[in-house]
């Protein structure tokens, strides 16, 4: 049986990083976990839940263990139809080989490298092992590199430009239908003293034929992608488990449906489940507790719900129309103003001098039963650093000047007035006649 074939849909987005000390894949025969233990080197086969038994020993070199981690995770991907496995050990470089029918574990990496990609994007594509991003050592990577065999290293994948900022925990999986990789929300996390941990919700595109980054949109805020969630991929959707509902999310359609159905539903424990898809269905993997759950996609597609776009393109149209249209709006009071502002001057610049210009300024456009508090008052004339006696006698020496003024030359008296405050009778106020006010908007 050619079980590879199988393969090509598994999913690799979301896998189970518990820290073993053993290497662990998914039979696609039977989808059932095998593993090969590091200390043993036995080959051990789940025969029921939590139950190994030992398929073979193995005859392994034990110095390829010598950079293992006593502790690690490990991702796991298909390679050349399905004679080998690799699996790649979380927060470094090193990949190692399993070949089913030789029974030969071998590691085929001459790297020693410590870095910023624990939770990246690994995935296969045209028989090329790839890595999307990561986190560590209080950094984010954003690169995508691609393991070269010949060399037994790692090459950075030089592309045309740069996508989202970072690449660990969110909406990220490959497309092998699309030759695509989509990556979204996200988690970054800042170096400041008050670290402050951001979910990105825009959604990115990789297009390997254009080698480019392309930003699709803002994610729907009806996805619950900013709390504690786990969210695997299976070539063609998302499924995002999360707060009693399992979401079903089409990137390519750009569409999102959700069951509400807390019997199809779990709370994931993050960095402990494990997801893989034969045929139709999703296993889930918890621990040593075996398969917990399984889902045939199909079933709950026939349940479903639409909720709206995965995606939005917030088109900035309409903002800048907004926008266009408030500016010119202020603008045009701007313009208005300075105009009456300067026909004030110029009109009345013989009678009044500069502060007693600015003042009548201020008091001509106030609205009826509008005034100017005392503080503003200051403010208008500059009287904030004197003492309030000089304040209070400033101010009534220059009133008192633009009232004679304007008696003298338009018969209106007492054109400025001082008032009480209602809600407070010692506080003063001020405002300008009708009859002043008309004069000077003639």
């Amino acid at each position: 049986m050619k079980w590879y074939v199988t393969l090509l849909f598994l999913l690799f987005a979301r896998h189970s990083y518990a820290q073993n000390t053993y290497f662990e894949w998914v039979n696609p025969a039977d989808a059932s976990r095998e593993r090969i233990e590091v200390g043993s080197k036995k080959h051990l086969k789940e025969v029921k839940p939590g139950v190994w038994e030992t398929v073979k020993q193995l005859a392994i070199d034990p110095t390829i263990f010598k950079d293992l981690p006593p502790n690690f995770s490990n991702q796991f991907f298909n390679v050349n139809k399905g004679k080998n496995i690799w699996f790649t050990i979380e927060g470094t470089g090193m990949v190692y080989q399993f070949t089913p029918a030789t029974s030969a574990f071998v590691r085929i990496d001459h790297t020693y490298y410590r870095g910023c990609n624990f939770s990246a994007l690994q995935f296969v594509r045209q028989n090329k092992l790839y890595s999307l991003g990561g986190y560590g050592f209080w950094a984010h990577n954003r690169n995508l590199t691609c393991f070269n065999v010949n060399q037994k290293e790692w090459d950075l994948f030089r592309t045309n430009n740069l996508g989202p900022e970072a690449v660990n925990i969110g909406y990220n999986g490959y497309s092998a239908k699309a030759d695509v990789i989509f990556a979204g929300a996200s988690e970054i996390k800042s170096n400041l003293v008050e670290m402050k941990e951001v979910f990105d919700d825009r959604l990115f595109v990789f297009d390997f034929k254009k080698l480019s980054w392309t930003m699709l949109g803002h994610i729907n805020p009806e996805l619950p992608f900013k709390k504690k969630w786990d969210v695997c991929w299976d070539g063609e959707n998302f499924i995002q488990f999360a707060e009693g509902n399992l979401y079903l999310i089409d990137p390519i359609a750009n569409n999102v449906q959700v069951v509400e159905d807390n019997t199809q539903s779990f709370s994931p424990i993050y960095n402990y489940d494990r997801f893989f898809k034969k045929g139709d269905t999703i296993h889930l993997y918890r621990g040593n507790s075996g398969v917990v759950l399984k889902l045939a996609k199909n079933d709950l597609l026939k349940k479903a719900k639409y909720i709206g776009p995965f995606y939005t393109n917030k088109s900035p149209y309409i903002w800048i129309v907004i926008g266009s249209f408030v500016v010119l709006v202020g603008l045009g009071i701007a313009f208005m103003l300075f105009k009456r502002k300067r026909k004030l001057k110029l009109r009345f610049a013989s009678d009044f001098d500069q502060m007693e210009l600015d003042l009548i300024q201020h008091l001509v456009p106030l609205a009826e039963n509008a005034y100017l508090t005392n503080n503003e008052m200051n403010d208008i004339l500059g009287l904030n650093d004197k003492s309030q006696d000089n304040q209070r006698k400033i101010k009534m020496n220059l009133i008192n000047q633009i009232n004679q003024k304007i008696e003298m030359k338009y018969q209106v008296k007492d054109a400025i007035c001082r008032i009480s405050i209602s809600e407070d009778k010692r506080l003063k106020a001020y405002y300008m006649k009708k009859e002043a006010v008309a004069l000077f908007n003639k």
